[in-house]
């Protein structure tokens, strides 16, 4: 047992010796490819030191063997003594018995002299027969003898021939489980450097997934930032081209308003001056009030049509559409209808957005939303642009109601429920229904936060 305590030592001593030179994984591998690589070594491990245990048993049963034939050996051994022992006494016993016929001086052999010393014929057989019987014991116990000794030395040549053997195998066993030893430290060390790698790998590939979502979100946040900037330049332009479209159509009409007073003044003159002139006269005096009339309606109707792009307003609403409205929805909702039914036959005023100056489309939702807390941007298009989109079957009181004639949103008004809105257009602060010439200029319908 010392001797296998030695061997283990030496075995330990080349393990720490090697672990260094086993060689470890690639770095171009994933952390999935070091794990299924570690895996394996690892099975290999197991069945190393399932095999090594096994070794151990046979260890044990070789020594065990061995023991025994120790035992055996010495048992051996033992008996080799003795039966020389043996042996010599018998020599021993055969030289004294020779001595004592050489101290007598007789030159006969034990036979005559037990002839001659015989008194009769039965003596002499008699003497006869011990001696040969004592001769023949003699000679037996030798032959005996001789014959155990040469057993036992055989037995004892095979025990030595077999104790050889199983050392033999004994240091066979050994050199095996050195070997295993050894792949074990090297396996053990390799998965303990794998180990490491995995971590340090899952670590670099979880930085990496880091950053490529990092970068993801940035590019997507760029992205909606983008988005964004143009939807408001896109809004801004719409508005500046409806103000400017507004701010044309209110100059127009107010050019109109001033060429209707015109003619207004002229056909006055003319009716003056035709009391003082001859009846021939009179007749080309009543054509031209009749066109002087005729240039006076037309100028009305292009004064409906010349504010904030609404060129016609559908079916006519009567006084009693005009009343403060009663409508279903939320608190703020009914505040803002509220608010913007305090203004009802307020005039429009193209860039109103307060009471004391009047109110255009985009002002008067705006200002009504302020007052009630929710803030929404100035314009109709910009108010769109900001606005969730619903449904017309999901739109609520209080939502917004946007129109297109055809170049961006250019108008809205607050919805009501029932087909009405109500909206600052040419006519001033009124309540008109959706129905009929509204409903072809519909672009859709919006919802602020805070509102439903």
């Amino acid at each position: 047992m010392m001797k296998k305590t030695r061997t283990m030592a030496v075995v330990l001593t080349a393990v720490l010796a090697t672990i260094s030179l086993y060689p470890v994984a690639s770095d171009a591998k994933t952390s999935t490819q070091l794990t299924a690589d570690k895996k394996e070594i690892d099975a290999q491990i197991k069945a190393l030191e399932q095999e090594m245990t096994t070794m151990t048993q046979q260890f044990d049963t070789y020594v065990a063997q061995y023991d025994a034939l120790q035992e055996e050996l010495l048992d051996s051994e033992a008996d080799i003594a003795v039966t020389k022992e043996e042996l010599s006494d018998r020599q021993q016993i055969i030289a004294k018995r020779m001595k004592a016929y050489q101290a007598q001086d007789s030159t006969f052999s034990p036979y005559v002299e037990a002839f001659l010393g015989a008194d009769s014929f039965t003596d002499l057989v008699t003497r006869t027969l011990s001696v040969k019987k004592i001769i023949d014991a003699d000679e037996a116990m030798r032959i005996e003898q001789h014959a155990q000794s040469s057993t036992f030395k055989k037995q004892h040549t095979a025990l030595v021939k077999k104790e050889k053997e199983l050392e033999q195998q004994f240091q066979m066993m050994q050199q095996q489980y050195e070997e295993m030893t050894v792949k074990r430290a090297e396996n053990k060390a390799a998965s303990l450097a794998l180990k490491e790698k995995i971590a340090t790998k899952k670590e670099k590939e979880k930085l990496v997934r880091k950053q490529k979502k990092a970068a993801k979100q940035a590019a997507k946040l760029k992205q909606m930032q983008q988005q964004q900037q143009e939807a408001i330049e896109k809004a801004q332009a719409e508005a500046a081209a409806q103000a400017a479209q507004e701010k044309a159509q209110a100059e127009a009409a107010t050019a109109v308003q001033q060429q209707a007073r015109t003619v207004t003044t002229d056909n006055t003159d003319v009716a003056t001056a035709t009391d003082t002139t001859e009846t021939a006269d009179a007749t080309k005096t009543t054509d031209t009030k009749a066109a002087a009339d005729t240039t006076i309606n037309t100028a009305t109707v292009s004064t409906e049509g010349g504010n904030a792009g609404n060129t016609n307003f559908g079916a006519k609403t009567t006084d009693a559409d005009q009343q403060t409205p009663t409508v279903e929805g939320s608190a703020t909702a009914k505040g803002i209808i509220a608010e913007a039914s305090k203004y009802m036959g307020t005039a429009y005023v193209w860039g109103g957005n307060k009471p004391s100056t009047g109110f255009d489309c985009s002002g008067l939702t705006s200002w009504s939303f302020k007052e009630n807390g929710v803030t929404i941007p100035r314009t109709a298009a910009q108010q769109y642009a900001a606005s969730t989109k619903i449904s017309a079957s999901e739109a609520k009181a209080g939502d917004l109601v946007f129109f297109s004639y055809g170049k961006g949103v250019a108008h809205v008004g607050i919805y009501l429920g029932d087909g009405r809105m109500l909206n600052s257009q040419n006519r001033g602060v009124t309540i008109d229904k959706l129905a009929g010439h509204w409903s072809q200029y519909i672009v859709g319908y919006g919802r602020f936060a805070g509102v439903n």
